[in-house]
């Protein structure tokens, strides 16, 4: 389960693997590390804050830079253009191939690894930040954005830290 995410601005995977093990998930848990094809920064959320979490088949997962890449980019221009101010931020991940994995070792030391955090059929693939009045609202426009035949999104409610 995706429990919150990061995003770093880092020379290389030295630097980004590095900030992951100070991160309390790496811990108690795991962090994965895939670098981002692209990223449009957000504010602060509210309560208002919804994230869509863009799930693929692992074995699916487009490269940037092919011809299907850029066909899905335009569809989610096309969403984009179509949600308008609700967007707050998003951002689509490099494939599953390219993650790096910090967990805890059982000597309590970071154990960093290649590839993703498990082995499963689904992998996310991106993920858009958005405002909402309610879950039903979250849940239509959410219903807009482009995932391919085997996808599927996962609609849920951003933590207001401000509260």
């Amino acid at each position: 389960m995706v429990g919150g995410f990061y995003v770093f601005d880092v020379a290389d995977l030295d630097q980004a693997i590095d900030l992951a093990r100070r991160l309390p998930a790496a811990t108690g848990g795991s962090v994965e590390l895939r670098p981002l094809v692209q990223w449009l920064p957000h504010g602060e959320p509210g309560a208002d804050w919804w994230t869509a979490l863009l799930w693929e088949q692992a074995d699916t997962a487009v490269a940037p830079g092919t011809p299907e890449w850029e066909s899905g980019v335009a569809e989610h221009e096309r969403f984009g253009a179509r949600a308008g101010a609700a967007i707050r931020g998003g951002g689509a991940l490099q494939p599953p191939a390219t993650a790096t994995t910090v967990r805890s070792g059982s000597d309590g030391r970071p154990l960093i690894t290649d590839g993703p955090f498990t082995e499963s059929a689904e992998v996310v693939a991106g993920l858009y930040l958005f405002t909402a009045p309610d879950a039903g609202a979250a849940t239509e426009l959410a219903a807009l954005i482009p995932i391919g035949a085997k996808g599927g999104t996962e609609v849920r409610r951003v933590v207001d830290l401000s509260a």
